[in-house]
């Protein structure tokens, strides 16, 4: 099997660890660039809430887009 499959799976498994902490809030969010080293326009936002929230996306000040509230 190639390499990169037990790279990703490595990844996918300390981003769900991640995901578990409860640490990260929507306030206090975690934020990864690029975590699978493949796409460098990319990112990973991971945080903890009871109630739905819309994620904005600014990048140098632009806002790119938002996404509807979801949980």
């Amino acid at each position: 099997m190639p390499s990169y499959i037990y790279e990703q799976y490595a990844i996918n498994q300390n981003l769900m660890k991640i995901a578990n902490n409860k640490s990260y809030t929507f306030d206090n969010a975690y934020v990864e660039l690029n975590p699978y080293k493949i796409s460098p326009l990319s990112a990973i936002i991971i945080f903890q809430t009871k109630d739905a929230k819309a994620v904005k996306v600014t990048i140098n000040g632009y806002e790119y887009t938002t996404t509807e509230e979801t949980l």
